[in-house]
């Protein structure tokens, strides 16, 4: 993207407000970005990151989790992304399972690292971040290491290992390969007909990490992701207004306290071109008040999990028509059709794993079963946990 389109906005930073009440943005063209990518590239080489090495990210949403990222992508070492909002004991248990030899880390991070050793004792190589790196380094002298390529990684090497939130067990580290992101870039994009030129607002923050390789802009949201449903909904309603957002992605949680201030203030937001709303259940009321408020879009609902997304995909439309709504009654929350690629069947229920696909009796169309799903995004393993990859 950075070749393509040098000058377009690929990153909106908030930094305050102006006179006028309206948000101030720090913006990096991808361009910019790009070359911010090859600085902590370069930083991270110095600090003795080197490839096939495990890094726990904890970083703040925006810029320093994007360009971190692909600058570990670059190196050919793994990020090790673990979601805050776990709760401490999780957390902890989640770093000691993953072995990570680096720690990227915002100074609380690392005190973190310091008083929780044991959970930590992997950790090797602590690289301090603060904002951009870019800005604390320019100072006339080359960056140590930033003349060092990129590694190539194929589509079969390991990514990174992304941890399940743990809402229905212990969180797992699931395994992603670099074939499997390319795929979910591929199907994200077919699916809900995404072209480079939007606009993003991701309320969850490692979505904003696939907005790059679709040549997004992305509009950082003012929100803490430890707490996202604290989240003053005002703000996010005035940066998809004053930035003329045309995709967002959040929980319904979210939505429902976005939608509930446009229809109390009668607002509306016809910028948006699509909303995708995941990660529990869409209440019907969301659905239906999505009609209201998004005046020249559709809100979106994919269906998956860490192990494998997107498997199905659904929309108001659908979900609202007298038939599904009917369904909806008897049976519960629509998951919608699976998406080009994916390849779904349901099997009869078993206490126990299924070693062969041949011994899963398929069900005829109708009957209640496991979901059983095959496609390019779906992971092979749990990281460290051959039991539970067994189950799976």
């Amino acid at each position: 993207m950075a070749a393509r389109l040098p000058d377009m906005p690929a990153l909106k930073i908030p930094c305050g407000r102006t006179s006028a009440g309206d948000i101030s943005y720090l913006v990096l063209t991808f361009a910019e970005l790009a070359a911010e990518v090859d600085t902590w590239r370069g930083f991270l080489a110095s600090r003795g990151v080197r490839r096939g090495d495990r890094a726990l990210v904890m970083v703040r949403p925006g810029l320093p989790l994007i360009a971190s990222v692909f600058a570990i992508f670059q190196l050919g070492a793994v990020p090790v992304i673990i979601d805050p909002g776990m709760g401490l004991r999780n957390f902890l248990g989640c770093v000691t399972r993953s072995r990570p030899r680096v720690l990227v880390g915002i100074p609380f991070a690392r005190l973190v690292s310091r008083i929780f050793r044991s959970a930590f004792s992997s950790v090797v190589v602590r690289v301090p971040v603060s904002g951009s790196l870019v800005a604390r380094l320019d100072t006339g002298r080359p960056v140590p290491g930033a003349s060092l390529p990129p590694v190539f990684s194929s589509t079969s090497d390991l990514a990174a290992v992304l941890f399940t939130s743990g809402s229905t067990g212990t969180p797992k580290g699931v395994c992603y390969e670099h074939g499997m992101f390319d795929a979910q870039v591929r199907l994200i994009r077919e699916t809900y007909g995404i072209i480079p030129g939007e606009t993003d607002l991701p309320l969850l923050p490692i979505f904003a990490l696939f907005n790059p390789a679709l040549g997004l802009t992305t509009v950082i949201p003012e929100i803490d992701p430890r707490r996202p449903a604290d989240v003053d909904p005002a703000k996010i309603v005035q940066a998809i207004r004053q930035e003329g957002v045309t995709n967002s992605f959040g929980s319904p949680t979210l939505w429902r306290k976005i939608f509930d201030h446009c229809l109390a203030h009668d607002i509306q937001l016809p910028s948006l071109r699509r909303v995708l709303c995941a990660g529990a259940p869409v209440p019907l009321s969301v659905y239906a008040d999505s009609r209201k408020v998004l005046t020249n879009g559709v809100l979106h609902s994919p269906y998956g999990a860490t192990e494998a997304l997107p498997v199905s995909s659904t929309h108001a439309t659908e979900v609202l028509a007298k038939d599904v709504l009917k369904d909806s009654a008897r049976f519960g929350t629509c998951a919608g059709r699976p998406v080009t690629e994916m390849e779904v069947r349901i099997i009869a229920i078993t206490d126990t794993p299924v070693a062969d696909i041949a011994a899963a009796r398929e069900l005829p169309r109708g009957e209640i079963g496991e979901i059983i799903v095959r496609g390019p995004v779906v992971t092979k393993c749990y990281d460290g946990m051959a039991e539970a990859t067994a189950a799976a």
